[in-house]
């Protein structure tokens, strides 16, 4: 879907492998290495705050901590350490063998018990977003959403909409509900973009490339999304109607038969 936006790339010097954003809309950008060997020396690889914003924690290419691998997802349990969950030899709607690239839980009320994988096809260039549920671990939704594979991928603070950037150097913002296409942005960067993130409010959308830029793109109002809740409280409200006429209709029908 066509929306207008407004674009902006920064230098800095070094290729970006990271964003994060604090719970003041501070922009943290991790990187390094590249050909003039710019940065630091072990290049951070990752960037991550606590919920309220107020502890940064990294990882390094000297050592990493990982529940994703190419062909299986590691759910682990972070005080314990012991495997709660495993899923294998992942697949393609079409049967087809896939790999995972990333994942991400769920950050909100709205998807606290949703985890998001992204899966890259072996064999084509395809790439799939899939849902699952936390509770039970079973399938949601899985939908092909770009025919380059994923390189980055990140959910919104709100929980209500996704971007992904893929090798074809395109950023594409999705809703998290339905994983429908919301907006593509086509040339964001000359090199592989490496990392995506939301601002707090969901009105911007940064990105980090191998290029050593920093893109920032102001997104539109997606009024979709409030369409979408205008839909669905409009027919609950007609469900509720027609229960009311139906109760009414019923209390006639039991007054005529005692006359």
């Amino acid at each position: 879907m066509a929306q207008s936006q407004t674009r902006n790339i920064h230098s800095v010097g070094f290729p970006i492998s990271c964003i994060d954003v604090s719970s003041n809309d501070d922009i943290f950008l991790g990187g390094g290495g590249g050909p003039g060997r710019s940065g630091v020396k072990n290049k951070i690889k990752f960037i991550t705050f606590d919920p309220k914003g107020f502890v940064i924690c990294s990882g390094s290419s000297d050592g990493t901590i990982a529940i994703v691998t190419r062909s299986e997802l590691l759910i682990i349990n972070s005080n314990t350490g012991n495997k709660i969950q495993a899923i294998n030899d992942p697949r393609s709607l079409a049967g087809d063998s896939v790999v995972f690239r990333s994942c991400k839980f769920g950050n909100s009320s709205e998807t606290q018990n949703r985890l998001y994988t992204v899966l890259n096809s072996t064999k084509k260039k395809g790439s799939y977003i899939t849902i699952w549920n936390t509770n039970n671990w079973t399938k949601i939704t899985s939908k092909f959403v770009s025919n380059s594979p994923i390189t980055s991928f990140c959910l919104s603070f709100d929980g209500k909409l996704i971007a992904f950037a893929n090798a074809s150097m395109e950023l594409v913002v999705l809703q998290a509900s339905s994983l429908r296409t919301l907006l593509r942005i086509q040339d964001a960067h000359t090199f592989a973009i490496t990392c995506v993130a939301f601002n707090r409010s969901s009105t911007c959308l940064y990105s980090g490339s191998a290029d050593e830029t920093f893109g920032v793109s102001l997104l539109p109002e997606f009024k979709s999304l409030n369409i979408a809740d205008q839909i669905v409280s409009t027919v609950n409200a007609n469900i509720y109607l027609i229960s009311a006429i139906l109760v009414i209709i019923a209390l006639l029908l039991a007054a005529l038969n005692f006359i």
